[in-house]
């Protein structure tokens, strides 16, 4: 019988305990874009999250280095010419690690 009314004590006690307690509210935004305006406007942009498809043989090395999202672009001005890929990565904890930008000019 004692143990009976302690687990109602016990029970009651964290039940009020969480009364007093206001709701957390987590916000979930959209990531920012990797490339400013200037770099997305082209026709063979491409951004998305985990290996890109054209990645290739690449793809397995950027999963296991931990890649979690790409964008790749490239100027709108007439005259110049390039792609600029920008691919973010995470640790395991799901923490930003680093970004690794790479610049790839075409021949003219």
């Amino acid at each position: 019988m004692s143990t009976a009314v302690l687990g109602l004590v016990v029970m009651g006690a964290s039940v009020t305990s969480l009364e007093g307690q206001t709701p957390q509210v987590l916000l979930a935004e959209p990531p920012t874009p990797l490339l400013p305006e200037s770099l997305r406007g082209v026709v063979d942009h491409d951004a998305g999250t985990g290996a890109p498809s054209w990645s290739g043989a690449d793809g397995p090395v950027l999963v296991e280095d931990g890649i979690r999202r790409f964008e790749r672009g490239g100027p709108q001005s007439p005259g110049a010419n390039g792609t600029v890929t920008v691919y973010q990565f995470e640790d395991a904890t799901g923490r930003p690690r680093r970004m690794t930008i790479c610049i790839r000019a075409r021949p003219m």
